[in-house]
């Protein structure tokens, strides 16, 4: 028995137990805040079009890869560094949000927290993923 809570303990913080997860896909999002002219904002991604869900409005984020990522909260970060061209010292996680799970067979990770870039212009979008990067200010959702 103490090898079964051995195990447990050794659980990441957010790989939460989700029955039955092994039979989807697993991916990670990131929902960026960014400060601009002194008001919060929350930035968007609308996808290229020769990719998966082309043209959507979106947030970075990706599958999950094994091979790179021990959590998914790497995911989120590795892959809104991939799209936006920028160095992971840019993201700064504050919180998991939660998992979502997709009809389409996919369980997604929310992670958010803060971009500290000062600009759009620091960004350098992954042309072959995403089309166009914009924000909406918070104060928009209130």
């Amino acid at each position: 028995m103490e090898g079964i809570f051995r195990k447990w303990k050794e659980k990441p913080k957010d790989q939460t137990s989700l029955i039955g997860s092994e039979y989807y896909r697993h991916s990670s999002i990131f929902i960026p805040f960014i400060e601009l002219n002194s008001e919060w904002h929350i930035l968007f991604q609308k996808r290229s079009m020769n990719v998966n869900q082309g043209c959507e409005i979106c947030f970075p984020g990706g599958i999950l890869d094994k091979a790179l990522d021990r959590i998914f909260e790497e995911t989120a970060v590795r892959e809104t560094c991939e799209e936006l061209g920028i160095t992971s010292n840019k993201i700064e996680v504050r919180e998991n949000l939660g998992i979502l799970v997709a009809v389409m067979g996919l369980v997604v990770h929310v992670f958010t927290g803060k971009l500290n870039v000062y600009s759009l212009n620091e960004l350098s979008a992954e042309k072959k993923e995403v089309e166009k990067v914009f924000t909406i200010p918070v104060s928009y959702f209130i």
